[in-house]
């Protein structure tokens, strides 16, 4: 979707412009139940949206032609969900200057006021799950999704422009041996109130990084495997000695991580210390599984 789709006297609307954003933009959006692959730069790229969903798609092989480009992005929008999708295989890489800008399933753009990213499954891509290149106004929550093995060239999760506030909570990270992934990263001198709790941060790479600054950090399960281990650039979070017990396995072949089917060793074991902790979240109803809310750390609320 497009910025103008009437006439007006700007090409772009602002969401801050509350009144005339309210009379020009789309309203009523749903992008739903499309397979979407083997594009030149993004996947879905949705601009000038009051409300809208973006769900149940499933977006592949994407920047096969550009060097950057996220999968799924949201612009100049105004209480846009994004959920349920699945994005893999963002292949953004270096430039000719050596630089790699982009890679995530989820951007989150200029002007995404009060978007919410929720129960989307993102795996093998580029940087990883999710992107800000936002506006010092933008709200934006990312919540009960789910990253397994994602490459993190620059950040699985990558806070990169300056934005009013991100809550990042009930997420789960899986970071495979084979890479070296940014975990979480936030831009020097970029500014916003970055709150991450109740997160699993599960790691089997022996150089993965963190390199970020929260404003809250708090409930978050970080377990570092046999082979893992962490380095904290900025900010030291606590580390577990036991696993949250997932219910199996992560699929160790990029081509058996793919459908939400694979997703399920995702789910806790009934005697994962994750189960019934954490910070208690009103107003979510489920799990990225599609099971009733109750208290959790991670994406599951419910054990297998």
């Amino acid at each position: 979707t497009w910025y103008k789709p009437g006439i007006t006297s700007k090409y772009k609307i602002s969401p801050y412009d509350t009144e005339n954003f309210a009379l020009h933009a789309y309203t009523n959006v749903l992008i739903s139940g499309n397979r979407i692959s083997q594009t030149g730069k993004n996947g879905i790229f949705v601009r000038n949206l009051l409300g809208g969903r973006i769900e149940d798609n499933v977006v592949s092989d994407t920047c096969r032609v550009c060097y950057s480009g996220n999968s799924i992005c949201t612009s100049y929008v105004d209480g846009t969900i994004v959920q349920r999708n699945e994005g893999y295989r963002n292949l953004a890489r270096v430039d000719e200057s050596g630089k790699i800008e982009d890679g995530c399933m989820l951007d989150a753009d200029l002007q995404s006021k009060d978007v919410v990213f929720q129960y989307n499954y993102s795996h093998d891509n580029a940087f990883g799950l999710f992107e800000t290149c936002t506006d010092v106004r933008d709200h934006v929550t990312v919540r009960y999704n789910l990253s397994v093995a994602d490459n993190g060239n620059t950040g699985i999760v990558y806070l990169n422009y300056d934005f009013a506030k991100v809550d990042f909570y009930n997420n789960t990270i899986v970071c495979t041996g084979d890479t070296s992934p940014v975990i979480v990263r936030t831009k020097s001198n970029r500014t916003g109130e970055f709150n991450f709790f109740n997160n699993i941060i599960y790691n089997s790479s022996a150089s993965a990084k963190i390199n970020a600054t929260f404003s809250s950090e708090e409930y978050n399960y970080v377990f570092n495997n046999g082979l893992g281990k962490i380095a904290y650039l900025q900010t030291m979070l606590t580390e577990r000695t036991a696993s949250p017990k997932f219910s199996s396995v992560a699929p160790n072949e990029a081509s058996k991580r793919c459908g939400k089917d694979a997703a399920r060793f995702a789910i806790l074991k009934s005697d994962s210390p994750a189960l019934n902790t954490g910070k208690e979240i009103y107003g979510v109803k489920e799990d990225f599984f599609g099971n009733a809310y109750s208290l959790s750390i991670g994406c599951s609320c419910k054990s297998a």
